[in-house]
């Protein structure tokens, strides 16, 4: 790898690690405070909604036993006991229960049962009939009162069953009278709290441990028959939950039992809306960390070609040095320590110029004498036969014999005292 390389990725990754493990840190730990407060959004709402149910059957309960407690009914019902099928009792009950029924209309039908739990009479007539839930004695003995099952007939048509006992001024038990109550009711209880929270997002669900939703306040395209995760919800009641939810993604829900009674509400969040603003500051995050990146990256190649440019000009200098040419000069553009290895190396090749001039000047030299020898002579020959051939100059030719007479002269002489000479 080369040093370019090196140094763009020490760069990158003084820049990534930091930046990763601090974004990871900061985001986990964002993640679990959202998170928290969820579940502390979600609790409260759950608990806000169970209380508004209690206090909501608290007064249909009321209001169905004081129903019963009137003496149209309880008179009728005596009359029933002396004088099996008597015709104007059943007429005067149903005509007391339809009354109610026309003032209150939030009840949509009554059925009478006898102390055994046999049917008597509904109002209307031709409407649904009930069946009185399994445990409905254990249900009077700990509330004075029995819930029945939920009736759907559609998504807009859900009826609840509610009854109390109908005791004798001696306090036996002379009958059941029950009351089946519309959903408007619940929609709005279930409603409130999403609208004012101002959170459109969440839903809330009435379930019972069987996992078959009751109620839903979802968009009525969207309810849902069952929800597969109710018995896992009981197990962790007051726990936050997440798993898939259809076609609204995947959600974070929690449960809430409601006391006294087989059911839960299940408050859900949308997940993708409660983390919305983190993951903007998320995918902000990872825009600037990519931008950090590329900005380091390109100080750090610029930085790279500060140090390469330099040393690939010495590398060229000092391969021109090595084949020969003692001619070149490194320009110093910089202090720092690369200009002084600049100037250190113009130094080095001057000196080996020199050196190499003083050498050739002793190779083509006598050095007792200072003239040429005959390799100075030689090569001084060729150059100017070379000069020659180009000027076509007789004045070297003559010089040349001259001096080669004249060596030859002095060669015979014997004259070895060139000094004196």
């Amino acid at each position: 790898m080369s040093i370019r390389n090196r140094i763009l990725v020490f760069a990158i990754l003084v820049t990534l690690v930091p930046s990763l493990g601090l974004g990871w840190l900061y985001f986990s730990q964002a993640e679990k405070a959202v998170r928290e407060s969820a579940r502390q959004e979600l609790a409260t709402t759950a608990a806000h909604v169970e209380r508004e149910l209690q206090l909501w059957l608290k007064e249909r309960f009321y209001e169905i036993r004081v129903f019963s407690s009137s003496y149209l009914l309880t008179g009728a019902l005596e009359t029933l006991h002396r004088e099996e099928g008597s015709r104007g009792a059943l007429a005067n009950i149903h005509d007391y229960l339809s009354l109610i029924r026309d003032q209150y209309g939030i009840y949509t039908a009554f059925q009478l049962f006898d102390e055994g739990g046999e049917p008597i009479l509904q109002d209307p007539a031709d409407g649904h009939s009930w069946q009185l839930p399994a445990n409905w004695r254990q249900q009077l003995g700990r509330q004075k009162g029995f819930t029945g099952e939920f009736s759907r007939k559609g998504e807009n048509n859900i009826r609840l069953l509610l009854g109390v006992p109908i005791t004798s001024r001696e306090g036996l038990l002379q009958g059941l009278l029950a009351a089946s109550v519309e959903s408007s009711a619940l929609a709005t209880l279930f409603t409130s709290p999403v609208v004012e929270k101002g959170k459109p997002v969440s839903t809330l669900l009435l379930v019972n441990r069987q996992g078959r939703v009751l109620f839903e306040s979802g968009p009525p395209g969207l309810s849902r028959e069952t929800l597969p995760q109710a018995d896992e919800l009981f197990r962790g009641a007051s726990e936050l939950m997440e798993y898939p939810s259809g076609q609204r993604g995947r959600v974070l829900a929690m449960l809430k039992p409601v006391q006294g009674h087989p059911w839960g509400i299940v408050v859900e969040m949308d997940r993708k809306a409660l983390f919305a603003n983190l993951e903007s500051v998320r995918n902000s995050a990872i825009l600037l960390v990519l931008g950090m990146v590329a900005l380091i990256g390109f100080f750090a190649w610029l930085l790279a070609r500060g140090i390469l440019n330099p040393l690939r000009e010495l590398t060229q200098a000092a391969q021109r040095v090595a084949e020969g040419d003692f001619d070149v000069s490194v320009q110093v553009r910089r202090s720092d320590e690369l200009g002084f290895a600049t100037v250190v190396f113009n130094d080095m090749v001057m000196q080996l110029r020199q050196s190499r001039e003083r050498l050739e000047l002793l190779t083509t030299t006598d050095s007792l004498t200072g003239l040429l020898n005959r390799k100075g002579i030689t090569e001084g020959f060729s150059t100017f036969l070379v000069r020659y051939r180009r000027h076509q100059r007789v004045c070297f030719v003559f010089l040349l014999l001259e001096m080669y007479v004249w060596k030859c002269w002095s060669d015979l002489s014997n004259v070895f005292n060139w000094d004196v000479l």
